[in-house]
């Protein structure tokens, strides 16, 4: 059983029928637990708690979102709610709130780390439970989180100069143990250059072209 997992684009956001969603194109009988908003903390949790509390599955595709999101837990509906910059407002509704998490508490290159660090967790995971896996990566950020100044980046409020340089210098050997893997592609260009215009989620025809270019990677994995 193929499981899947991942934001809204693996969703099938903007589609009359979200069976024509790439991970169907890739699958019929693909499991998608994708959704808008989702957050690689939230994709990490809802696998396994799929796997022990629904079903045990020997495959699994993760297309990973943004980096920078993140997720809650709402007690009153007992649910994981993921949030971005944009989304957090919706879910709150309170500018100030939103205002003070990201200027005070929001680190970019903490959250690559903490990425690479559920990467590289699953991937133990899924080995020692026998799991054919392959995971995709549509972000760009780390490029631009490796790539600029870091005193452009709002920084925890303890953090300070050689604990930012110590995060820089550890990122590069965490990604070395994941992109070395033929499992986990870089998806992100193929999956900009497939979109007409930047923010917009793919056609149903973009669908197909995705899911059959996943497809061809997929059957090429161990």
């Amino acid at each position: 059983m193929l499981v899947v997992d991942g934001g809204s684009t693996t969703y099938g956001h903007g589609l009359d029928n979200l069976k024509d969603a790439w991970p169907y194109i890739v699958d019929p009988n693909a499991i998608s637990l994708a959704k808008p908003g989702k957050s690689i903390k939230h994709i990490e949790i809802s696998l396994q708690s799929y796997y022990y509390n629904t079903a045990k599955f020997d495959c699994c595709i993760i297309a990973w979102p943004n980096t920078v999101r993140t997720c809650v837990y709402k007690a009153d509906t007992r649910e994981y709610v993921g949030y971005g910059p944009r989304g957090l407002y919706g879910v709150y509704n309170d500018d100030k709130f939103v205002n003070t998490y990201y200027k005070k508490y929001f680190c970019q290159v903490e959250s690559l780390r903490t990425h690479w660090l559920r990467c590289l967790r699953l991937i133990c995971w899924f080995k020692q439970n026998n799991i054919r896996w392959m995971m995709l990566n549509q972000d760009r950020i780390e490029q631009e989180i490796y790539t600029q100044d870091p005193m452009l980046f709002p920084w925890f409020n303890n953090t300070n100069d050689n604990d930012i340089k110590e995060m820089f210098s550890n990122l590069k050997t965490l990604e070395k143990e994941i992109i070395n893997q033929k499992n986990y592609k870089g998806f992100t260009d193929y999956y900009i250059g497939s979109r007409e215009n930047g923010g917009v989620h793919p056609n149903k025809e973009q669908h197909i072209e995705i899911g059959k270019h996943i497809k061809e990677w997929w059957n090429t994995t161990s």
